[in-house]
C-alpha cells in the first residue's frame, strides 16, 4: 500500500486522504436554520394608514383656524416639472371660500445652454366659466375644504402591493399633498389624490 501511494501522483494521493479523513470523523451536526424575516403583513400597513388619518385630522383642525383667520380668502398652486424639464402651473383664487379664478399656465422644454423660457398662460376662467376648460394636466377648481376630502379618501385606501402613499403637511399644519403613486414607474409617474401645491393666505 506505502508503495502504492509512492507511485501515485501527490494531487491523488490527497484526495484518497481526505476521503480516508472523512470516514473516520465523526459526522457533523445538522446545520441550524437561518432565521427568515417576516414579511410586511396588514399590520403594518394598517398602522402606517391610522398614522396618516391622524395626521390629516389634526392637519384638518390646523386649516380650520387659518381659514376663519383669512376669511376664507386664498390662493394656491399646483406645479408640476417633467424630469425632461417641461412643465405647467394651475393657480386657483379662493374668495369667501368660494373659487372665484382658475389661470393654467405652460412652458416647454428648456434648449441646451439656455435658462428655463418663462411660463405662457393658456386661459384664464371667472365667473360661470370656472371649470368650463377640460385640460387634463390643469388642476381642479376646487376649494382647499374639497382637497382635504379628497385626501382622507387617499389615507383611507388600502394600497397595492406597487403603491406608495404620500401625505405632506406644510409648517403650518396645512395639508401639502396626499398622493399614491405607482412604484412601477420610473420617471413622472402619475400621482392620484392631492397633487403637491402651495398656499398663500390672505392673513399673511
Amino acid at each position: 500500500m506505502r508503495r502504492l501511494f509512492e507511485l501515485l501522483p501527490p494531487v491523488v494521493v490527497a484526495s484518497l486522504t481526505m476521503v480516508a479523513w472523512a470516514q473516520d470523523a465523526p459526522p457533523l451536526p445538522a446545520p441550524v436554520p437561518l432565521p427568515t424575516a417576516s414579511p410586511g403583513g396588514p399590520s403594518s400597513g394598517d398602522h402606517a394608514s391610522r398614522q396618516d388619518a391622524e395626521r390629516l385630522e389634526r392637519s384638518l383642525a390646523a386649516w380650520g383656524d387659518a381659514k376663519r383667520r383669512c376669511g376664507g380668502d386664498y390662493v394656491y398652486v399646483v406645479r408640476f416639472t417633467s424630469a425632461f424639464g417641461f412643465g405647467h402651473a394651475t393657480t386657483v383664487t379662493v374668495r369667501g371660500n368660494r373659487v372665484a379664478e382658475r389661470k393654467f399656465e405652460r412652458w416647454g422644454q428648456p434648449e441646451p445652454g439656455k435658462p428655463p423660457g418663462a411660463a405662457t398662460p393658456e386661459w384664464v376662467e371667472t365667473g360661470a366659466d370656472i371649470g368650463s376648460h377640460a385640460e387634463p394636466s390643469a388642476a381642479g377648481a376646487k376649494t382647499i375644504d374639497e382637497w382635504y376630502a379628497i385626501a382622507k379618501t387617499v389615507v383611507d385606501k388600502p394600497l397595492a402591493p406597487h403603491e406608495v402613499r404620500s401625505l405632506a403637511i406644510d409648517g403650518r399644519g396645512l395639508l401639502q399633498a396626499c398622493t399614491i403613486r405607482d412604484t412601477r414607474i420610473a420617471d413622472d409617474a402619475p400621482m392620484n389624490g392631492v397633487p403637491p401645491f402651495e398656499m398663500t393666505l390672505a392673513a399673511e
